[in-house]
């Protein structure tokens, strides 16, 4: 798609010269002209905050392990039941 797109461009910018018109390059929308203004302060790290911060990253990986739990079982439970459906056994597998 960004070939068509510069394909695109040439084209226009070839048949400019050809008419004699002056051609100038391109700019990215959004990139010119903007304002650019300082990002908002952020709280300061007290050791409450590192301890908050501290806890929610404990808490986040904590639910990722038990999602990933969780789908491992899943795994499982439909694994079994497949094989119950087809009658395998797990000497079958080997």
């Amino acid at each position: 798609m960004a070939s068509h797109h510069t394909s695109y461009r040439r084209s226009s910018v070839l048949g400019a010269h050809s008419q004699g018109q002056t051609v100038t390059p391109a700019r990215r929308p959004g990139v010119a002209g903007l304002a650019h203004t300082a990002p908002a302060p952020r709280p300061a790290l007290t050791d409450q905050r590192f301890q908050d911060l501290l806890k929610d990253a404990s808490c986040f990986f904590a639910q990722a392990e038990d999602d990933n739990a969780a789908a491992r079982q899943a795994a499982i439970a439909d694994i079994l039941a497949l094989m119950a459906y087809h009658q395998l056994t797990v000497e079958d597998l080997a």
